[in-house]
């Protein structure tokens, strides 16, 4: 299971009409929306979309990559776990 709850940051997935897996981050202390969490099709990984005028420390930069870099690895077992069970031939 990934983390979505970090010191001072936490992640909340909301209802995606994609495939793909959307979530609002959010301060944990003040409930403030901070951005957004999705799949950018351009670079082919999930991409943290700010909201305006946020700023950002060291470690709420590391925690937002680390839970990207989560999520891409829950998207490849997945998709290695999908080609097992459905082989193509």
């Amino acid at each position: 299971m990934i983390n979505t709850k970090y010191k001072w940051i936490e992640f909340i997935q909301i209802p995606s009409i994609g495939v793909t897996k959307v979530f609002k981050c959010m301060n944990s202390e003040y409930g403030s929306f901070l951005g957004t969490v999705k799949w950018y099709g351009a670079f082919r990984k999930y991409s943290f979309f700010p909201n305006d005028n946020i700023v950002f420390e060291t470690q709420c930069l590391k925690d937002i990559a680390n839970f990207l870099d989560c999520l891409m690895i829950e998207r490849k077992i997945q998709k290695q776990n999908s080609q097992l069970t459905n082989p193509t031939t």
